[in-house]
């Protein structure tokens, strides 16, 4: 039981409400966790960006990343696991498709070589 509506029940508000909120706290708490993997993924390019501009520290990706690697090998919250396979799915399909040129799709090949080199193994 979700939290706000375990305290509406111990407070004694029944209501028609209480049911609704935990169907959509049910549905939507998968939606959420992958919005908030997506989130953590491409915080990457935007801490790369940082050290370029100045604005951040040389020791910043190397601590996210550590935090990410943690994120990937949880066997609680699969999440982040699932959006990085979503996205390689993604860039494949788009790698192989005709219209995509040769360069770039070798790019999109090495970037995914790249990445899947440093994920960590999940037990």
């Amino acid at each position: 039981m979700a939290a706000p509506t375990k305290i509406l029940r111990e407070t004694g508000h029944t209501s028609s409400i209480i049911p609704k909120l935990e169907q959509f706290t049910a549905h939507q708490t998968q939606n959420a966790l992958g919005i908030i993997a997506c989130s953590e993924i491409f915080l990457v390019p935007l801490l790369v960006s940082l050290i370029f501009s100045g604005k951040g520290s040389l020791l910043l990706p190397f601590a996210y990343y550590r935090f990410l690697s943690l994120r990937y090998a949880s066997r609680r919250n699969p999440s982040t696991r699932q959006a990085f396979a979503q996205m390689r799915g993604s860039l494949q399909n788009v790698a192989m498709s005709s219209s995509c040129p040769r360069p770039i799709s070798s790019l999109i090949y090495r970037a995914i070589d790249f990445i899947s080199a440093r994920a960590p193994p999940v037990m």
